[in-house]
């Protein structure tokens, strides 16, 4: 589940088509007019309002970002770098914090072909290995103490390939054994029991209304 507060959670299907929506609502922003990037502020806000994240981790998020696009301005516009930027705030914090077991009962509520949703749970499981072994070449790399500074940290740039990569393959391949082995690819797991409530509604229909502004904008405009 989407952890809201430390006492309300929304409904993970909720979560899910909010995110979109929000997310949705920055690729379809006018930000060839000044206004339509302004308001990109609009669902950054709707995001931060509606889950309400550890300051600490947003100000790490924002902090990446930055370090990610402001190189970007001087190659593109700055709307196009602003637009960039908004879609990975709202999407990192609408979808990221919601963690395997809420986009796992989000993924099975979708109506979806089996098949389709088993694909799906697949990629989102592979992601979240992926995102463990990284973590993991991390740690390491800090335990021994390779900062990447001068020509030192070029040669461990070089060299951090062929260790992630091979280690990446290794466990996506015990993964499908694992699968494999379990007949995996017949029923899809079913979603544990949640019950919407007003608060689920409510920020579905926030999200959607904040789309239906930004596409009714993008027309004006």
């Amino acid at each position: 589940m989407i952890r809201m507060n430390p006492r309300r959670e929304v409904h993970p299907l909720a979560g899910v088509l909010a995110g979109f929506g929000l997310i949705a609502a920055c690729l379809v922003l006018p930000v060839s007019h000044a206004s339509g990037t302004i308001l990109l502020v609009v669902p950054i806000a709707i995001a931060l309002l509606l889950i309400r994240p550890d300051p600490a981790k947003f100000l790490r998020l924002l902090g990446a970002t930055l370090v990610v696009y402001l190189p970007m301005l001087l190659v593109l516009p700055r709307s196009s770098v602003a637009q960039g930027a908004a879609t990975t705030l709202v999407g990192v914090t609408m979808l990221g914090t919601m963690g395997y077991p809420a986009l796992h009962d989000a993924v099975t509520r979708l109506p979806l072909p089996g098949m389709v949703r088993l694909l799906l749970l697949q990629i989102l499981h592979q992601a979240s290995v992926l995102l463990r072994e990284t973590v993991k070449i991390k740690h390491a790399i800090v335990v021994r103490g390779a900062i990447p500074r001068g020509f030192g940290g070029w040669e461990l740039l070089h060299a951090l390939p062929r260790v992630w990569i091979p280690r990446v393959i290794f466990k996506a391949n015990r993964v499908a054994h694992a699968l494999e082995m379990r007949g995996y690819g017949s029923p899809v797991p079913p979603p544990r029991d949640r019950t919407w409530h007003s608060f689920d509604v409510a920020s579905l229909m926030i999200c959607s209304g904040v789309l239906i502004a930004a596409l009714a904008l993008r027309v004006i405009l």
